[in-house]
């Protein structure tokens, strides 16, 4: 699992953007990217198949526009609570067990792999996260990004496998 060091934290903290559409516009990528590539995962979001029916572009619309601002607002969790990551894990935890509630039938166990290497694929040329958040200069920014995207999807399906299961690693905690 990763665990940061200041030089790290540095390194995020200067490669990520508060800029709202450029974060929209990553949110998009990330999550289209993802579509490309496993076409099926769309059916864990009702309302691009209402859209896809009627022939309109479901990134217009604001329910799109607010899931892709939500994955991106996940991996920012990672430069804000930097002073707590045990925070940060808990956080991630809790999320991915609250998946449950709404994608128990939906969210097979390959998605989050699917998640993850589409994020955070070893070939540079396709990493659209890194690819979107900064013009990865170096290999260590490169590898930073990856390793981030790592844990937090490592996280939330923990979290989400335990809520499967009925285990709460973290019962009192709160996100």
């Amino acid at each position: 699992s990763w665990k940061s060091d200041p030089r790290d934290m540095a390194l995020l903290r200067d490669t990520w953007t508060e800029d709202f559409e450029t974060l929209y516009v990553l949110g998009s990528k990330m999550y289209m990217h993802i579509f490309n590539q496993c076409p099926t995962i769309k059916k864990l979001f009702p309302f691009i198949a209402k859209y896809e029916a009627t022939g309109r572009d479901f990134t217009e619309d604001a329910e799109f526009r607010t899931q892709a601002l939500r994955l991106v607002q996940i991996i920012a969790k990672v430069v804000e609570r930097e002073a707590n990551l045990d925070g940060l894990e808990t956080f991630l935890y809790k999320l991915g067990y609250r998946h449950v509630q709404y994608l128990s039938d939906a969210l097979k166990p390959q998605y989050w792999e699917i998640f993850r290497v589409r994020l955070s694929t070893e070939d540079r040329e396709r990493a659209i996260l890194v690819d979107c958040i900064v013009i990865c200069e170096s290999n260590l920014s490169f590898q930073v990004w990856k390793d981030v995207v790592v844990y937090v999807v490592s996280h939330m399906k923990e979290g989400y496998n335990d809520a499967l299961k009925g285990k709460n690693r973290f019962p009192t905690a709160m996100i």
